[in-house]
């Protein structure tokens, strides 16, 4: 689990070093169309932790449902 959570930690400090540049990748990757105000809300206001989850199959799907 620990490289879950250091990619997790990585990618947090990376989005909230740049909030913009984050906001701005984030939603030119979604499926969906999302305000970017909205995402760049997010990121500089949410309250990040790290909780292993118990089963994670269903998010494997999702992942690779999307993976490029």
């Amino acid at each position: 689990m620990k490289p879950v959570k250091d990619a997790y930690e990585l990618g947090i400090n990376i989005a909230k070093k740049d909030p913009d540049e984050a906001a701005d990748r984030i939603v030119s990757r979604l499926p969906v169309d999302v305000p970017r105000d909205f995402v760049y809300k997010i990121i500089t206001n949410a309250e990040y932790f790290f909780r292993p989850a118990e089963n994670i199959d269903s998010f494997i799907d999702l992942v690779k449902k999307y993976k490029a």
